[in-house]
C-alpha cells in the first residue's frame, strides 16, 4: 500500500473550468439534483439523468489538467507504487496529465465509462452522448439499458474498501479541494500521522485543526509546497535505509577485510544476511524504494572506489562489492517471491 495518499475533490477540477453541483451556474443550474443524482433517478426520471450526463461528457471534452493534477502526475510517474491517487471526482484529468486510468482510484465513477444494467458490462464511449455509441446499445448483450458508470447519491460505493485499503499503511494524508460533506476525511485523518488539508476556504464539515498543515489557497498556488512535503516524506524513508545499509557494509569492512574483497563465499553470504534482516526491518518497503536505495548504495561506493581508497583497499575490492550489490540483490528476493 502507498505510504502518501492524495485524496481530491471538486476544488481540484474547478481550476480548469469544471463546475460542481454546489456552483450557481453551468449544467448543474438547469437540473434539480434529486432528479438526475440520487438513487432510483434511472427509473423515474432515466431521459432526463441520460441527458445530463450526456452534456457534462462533452462538456469534458476540451477541458484540460491544471497545474496540481500535473504536479501530482509527475509525482505519481516519480514515486508509482508510494503515491496513491484517489479522487471523488468523475472527470478524466487525471488520466489527460498522464497517470494510467488504472492508477487512478475514482470513488464515484468515471464520466466516460457507461455501464449495462442487464449484463454489467463496463465500457468506455469517450465524450460521446450515450445513443451515439453502438447504436446506445451494449456491445457485449445489445441490451439498450445503458447507465452512466457514476455512482448515484443513496448507492453503494465499493470504491470505498479501496480508500480504506490504501489509508492502513498512509504515512502522509493529503486532502485537496474537498468539503468533506460526502467522504468524512476527519475520520481518516485522525488515524495517520501527517496530514495536508488544502481548500479554498474553511469548511463546516472539517474541523481543520486536526490536520498537520492546512493550506487555505487555490490548488495550483498549494500544490508547489504540497509536492515538496511528500518529496521530503519519500526520500527521507530512503535516505534512512541507505545509511544504515552502508554503515552496516562499513562496518564489516572494518571488522573483517574479507567482508569486502569476498575471497570465501561465505563472507559474501554473511554480509547479504547481515544486510537482508535490515532491509526487512522497514516496513511495506516499495519496488520503487528499494531501487532508489540500490542506486544510492552504487554510487556512494563507487565514489569510495574512486576517491576514498582506504590503506588496505583495492579498485578490485569495491568492484567485487558493487558487483554483489548488483547482482545479489532484488526486490523480488526482499520479498521472498
Amino acid at each position: 500500500m502507498a505510504k502518501v495518499v492524495v485524496l481530491s475533490g471538486a476544488g481540484i477540477s474547478a481550476e480548469s473550468g469544471i463546475s460542481t453541483f454546489r456552483d450557481s451556474d453551468g449544467l448543474w443550474e438547469e437540473y434539480d439534483i434529486k432528479d438526475i443524482c440520487t438513487a432510483g433517478c434511472l427509473e423515474t426520471n432515466r431521459d432526463m439523468t441520460v441527458e445530463f450526463y450526456n452534456k457534462r461528457r462533452l462538456d469534458l471534452e476540451d477541458k484540460e489538467p491544471n497545474k496540481a493534477h500535473k504536479v501530482l502526475a509527475e509525482l505519481k510517474a516519480k514515486y508509482n507504487d508510494n503515491i496513491a491517487i484517489i479522487t471523488q471526482n468523475v472527470d478524466n484529468l487525471f488520466e489527460k496529465a498522464g497517470i494510467p486510468h488504472d492508477e487512478v482510484i475514482h470513488l464515484h465513477g468515471y464520466l466516460t465509462e457507461v455501464e449495462c444494467e442487464k449484463c454489467n458490462t463496463t465500457y468506455d464511449i469517450g465524450n460521446k452522448k450515450v445513443e451515439d455509441s453502438f447504436n446506445g446499445k451494449c456491445p457485449t448483450c445489445s441490451s439498450n439499458k445503458i447507465r452512466p458508470h457514476i455512482v448515484m447519491f443513496g448507492e453503494a460505493v465499493p470504491m470505498y474498501d479501496k480508500l480504506y485499503k490504501e489509508i492502513e499503511d498512509c504515512e502522509l494524508f493529503i486532502v485537496i479541494g474537498t468539503s468533506g460533506s460526502v467522504v468524512s476525511v476527519d475520520n481518516i485523518t485522525v488515524h495517520v500521522e501527517k496530514s495536508i488539508l488544502n481548500n479554498l476556504k474553511q469548511s463546516k464539515a472539517i474541523f481543520d485543526e486536526l490536520y498537520s498543515k492546512v493550506l487555505y489557497k487555490k490548488a495550483t498556488e498549494a500544490i508547489d509546497e504540497i509536492a515538496l512535503d511528500i518529496e521530503n516524506m519519500l526520500n527521507s524513508r530512503v535516505d534512512a535505509l541507505t545509511s544504515k545499509l552502508i554503515n552496516a557494509t562499513v562496518h564489516m569492512r572494518d571488522y573483517d577485510l574479507s567482508g569486502l574483497c569476498f575471497e570465501y563465499k561465505i563472507d559474501a553470504d554473511s554480509l547479504h544476511s547481515y544486510l537482508m534482516k535490515i532491509i526487512n526491518e522497514v516496513d511495506d518497503l516499495s519496488e520503487d524504494e528499494f531501487n532508489s536505495v540500490m542506486t544510492n548504495l552504487i554510487v556512494e561506493f563507487k565514489n569510495m572506489r574512486d576517491y576514498k581508497l582506504g590503506d588496505y583497499e583495492t579498485v578490485k575490492d569495491y568492484n567485487a562489492l558493487i558487483c554483489f550489490f548488483i547482482t545479489d540483490f532484488s526486490y523480488n528476493l526482499v520479498k521472498g517471491n
